[in-house]
């Protein structure tokens, strides 16, 4: 499978369970472990070699979320767009056509994992034989709404959703050139419909193994991040 040159990041969800909380500031510029959600997120990227990026902000977090990006990451390419979107799949679909016709790796800011694993995944992407849909997962399930994964014995996936399992995803979704082309024309009311959606009309799936993985979700979450992001530092 081709390496993928550009990473895609979607943050245009409006952080409400952070707003009620009394938080000032939009979701991606809440610290968690000194760092703003967004950073640990591009980080990420630049340690797996990417430095080209299509973003999806909202109309609230646009200017400091640009102002942040442009600052702390000035060797990146940046493909900017402000828009307020109904759901995560017209967010993630958004992003996902302005590719190029090439493979992208799209995150969320919701996820902190290891460093590194990214860069994995990509390399394991690298090395099949077959375009397809590569999605990283992991068995630290403390999602609210996790979306789980089926697969069989040689990693691929054959199922997502179910009220169990052993993996989830975690946020991080390797697209191949021709994924845009399935669901053209086609609305879904959130992302993991439009992944099954994909699986289900032929696109074929691979599942990675990030490791532990921490989804900030609620505020409730930032603790259990840090604690997370304290063990890999020390």
């Amino acid at each position: 499978m081709k390496r993928p040159q550009r990473a895609g990041l979607i943050a245009a969800g409006t952080g409400s369970r952070f707003k009620k909380a009394g938080f000032s500031q939009p979701k991606p510029m809440i610290k968690v472990g000194g760092r703003p959600l967004i950073g640990w997120a591009l980080s990420q990227f630049r340690l797996a070699g990417l430095s080209k990026l299509s973003v999806i902000f909202n109309s609230v977090n646009c200017t400091p979320c640009s102002s942040y990006l442009a600052s702390e990451f000035p060797d990146f390419e940046t493909d900017i767009k402000c828009k307020d979107t109904r759901t995560s799949a017209e967010s993630f679909m958004d992003v996902l056509s302005r590719a190029g016709g090439e493979p992208i790796l799209i995150t969320t800011t919701d996820s902190i994992f290891r460093p590194g694993a990214l860069e994995g995944l990509i390399d394991f992407a690298s090395n099949l034989q077959d375009e397809c849909m590569v999605l990283g997962i992991t068995s630290f399930i403390d999602d609210e709404k996790p979306l789980y994964v089926s697969m069989d014995d040689n990693g691929k996936i054959i199922s997502l959703g179910g009220s169990s399992g052993s993996f989830v995803t975690n946020g991080v979704y390797l697209m191949p050139a021709d994924a845009l082309q399935v669901g053209h024309g086609r609305s879904f009311p959130a992302l993991r419909n439009f992944l099954a959606f994909l699986l289900e009309n032929g696109l074929k799936c691979r599942g990675f193994d990030m490791g532990p993985s921490i989804d900030v979700d609620r505020p409730e979450d930032i603790k259990e991040a840090e604690r997370f992001i304290s063990k890999l530092q020390g």
